[in-house]
């Protein structure tokens, strides 16, 4: 369980896990540097009970948080919680049974609730593409993101073979980790059963760092996406299936034509090239491509943003 200033919650999140009706379990709470009372509220929770450990560590970001629980975890299996969830009282249960009986490789996962700030019941998501899923694991992982941090019941050496979380992600650390775990061969097995509440709200002290409304934020993160995902498809399969050729093609193209607006002319040329390599998607982009190539690729572009501005106006 990371924690990072959640003494709102963080005694609810607890209270889930000590009213598990499987009791072999070890509760890791990971304080990232809290400025509020949550450390003292574990605290007190640790000496009512010896399967409950406060770490403590200077602030450094959800994934450096999750990833000290899995180096310091003792138990073959980890369940994540966030300090502003609550698992539901025969989860741990239900998935100790079930990853029991898969294979090494394999690892259980189910659906989740929906739930406000005051813990009430706004939603059930209950996976439906067991299919998709089975077809081509990697490319689900690649494309679905409502499979949380806490559905899955994980094996500690899995974890630890994958390296964990990626420390330099900001946002989307699951589905960056259950990508990496399907490119590892691992195999995630659905079972119908509610695994925990989700607290559904925006909130600045949630340890994960939300992403900025900007465009250029939203542009940023999704640029070291594909540079992650370009890599690592890169190692397992030598080079990018055809099938991401789409998203690679308009990530790098809207890469470019940000690089052009901010004058990068030779970055933006890097990037537009490699849209091509991947297959540009539109009519637009195609224009754009060779006209550029005519007139340059920074007068373009501030064609573009001039018009654009005038028709705003």
């Amino acid at each position: 369980m990371p924690c990072y200033n959640a003494s709102a919650y963080i005694a609810e999140a607890i209270q889930s896990v000590l009213s598990q009706s499987y009791k072999e379990w070890e509760l890791l709470v990971v304080d990232d540097g809290s400025t509020d009372n949550s450390a003292e509220i574990v605290s007190h929770f640790a000496k009512a009970d010896d399967r409950i450990h406060l770490i403590e560590q200077p602030n450094s970001g959800a994934c450096r948080a999750r990833n000290n629980g899995i180096e310091q975890a003792t138990g073959e299996f980890i369940k994540f919680l966030d300090s502003d969830d609550m698992l539901e009282p025969e989860c741990l249960a239900l998935q100790i049974v079930e990853i029991q009986k898969l294979a090494e490789r394999q690892i259980p996962f189910g659906d989740y609730y929906n739930v406000d700030k005051e813990g009430n019941i706004i939603s059930k998501y209950g996976f439906d593409r067991q299919k998709d899923l089975q077809d081509d694991s990697v490319y689900f992982f690649f494309s679905e993101w409502r499979i949380l941090t806490s559905s899955p019941l994980h094996r500690t050496a899995l974890l630890r073979e994958i390296g964990g979380f990626n420390e330099e992600l900001k946002r989307g650390q699951e589905s960056d980790l259950h990508l990496r775990l399907a490119l590892a061969d691992v195999e995630f097995v659905y079972f119908p059963i509610v695994t925990y509440r989700y607290r559904d709200h925006s909130a600045t002290n949630r340890i994960s760092e939300n992403l900025k409304v900007g465009t250029r934020g939203r542009r940023d993160y999704y640029v070291q996406r594909a540079y992650i995902c370009e890599q690592l498809f890169e190692k397992k399969y030598d080079s990018v299936p055809s099938k991401y050729n789409s998203y690679f093609a308009n990530t790098w193209f809207s890469y470019a034509r940000d690089l052009f607006d901010y004058g990068n002319k030779q970055k933006g040329k890097e990037y537009i090239e490699k849209a091509y390599k991947y297959g540009l998607q539109t009519s637009f982009q195609r224009f754009y491509f060779v006209f550029g190539k005519m007139i340059g690729y920074g007068t373009l572009e501030k064609i573009f943003r001039l018009r654009l501005r005038i028709m705003h106006q």
